[in-house]
């Protein structure tokens, strides 16, 4: 068998094996390859695929599987994935296009797992603001007239629930 016609039913394999199962570990795409993870990434990379944000990025899908929602995540159980790739830029975004920026409980929520330690690192490294509003830390684009912007809009629903809020 040729290189070519080896790799074309590697990739089909891969394929199949994802038709089976939308989500895989890699130690199921070593075992359907029978190949070391070097050439299991190698296929991967001809059909296209996205590494889970959850799970240490221990699960794999195909590009074409996810129907992503509008904050452009996709969840398979406990396994989460998202457009952006990986959870640093899956909060960068999700931070910047926030018309009033999100809280940590907010982000939690959204993503279903712990983001703090991840929150602290992208702060430190100016990737993302963070101001105090209203008792709560808000995080917002590093830009600072974008920033600026969310915090207003954050300040301003602020004080209108605290005003619809019963006395």
């Amino acid at each position: 068998m040729t290189y070519s016609a080896e790799s074309d039913l590697q990739v089909e394999r891969v394929r199949t094996l994802f038709r089976r199962k939308p989500v895989v570990a890699l130690d199921q795409l070593r075992q359907a390859l029978g190949s070391s993870g070097r050439t299991v990434f190698r296929v991967l990379d001809r059909v296209g695929y996205l590494t889970s944000y959850s799970h240490a990025r221990g699960y794999y899908t195909l590009k074409s599987i996810p129907s992503f929602d509008a904050h452009g995540l996709w969840f398979y159980g406990e396994v989460r994935f998202s457009r952006q790739g990986t959870l640093r830029a899956t909060l960068i975004f999700l931070v910047r296009q926030a018309p009033e920026g999100h809280t940590h409980e907010e982000l939690e929520a959204l993503l279903g797992l712990r983001v703090q330690n991840t929150l602290r690192s992208l702060v430190e490294t100016q990737e993302i603001g963070r101001e105090h509003v209203a008792a709560v830390f808000v995080y917002v684009d590093a830009e600072p007239r974008r920033a600026a912007a969310q915090l207003d809009r954050r300040r301003q629903r602020t004080v209108m629930a605290a005003k619809a809020a019963p006395a």
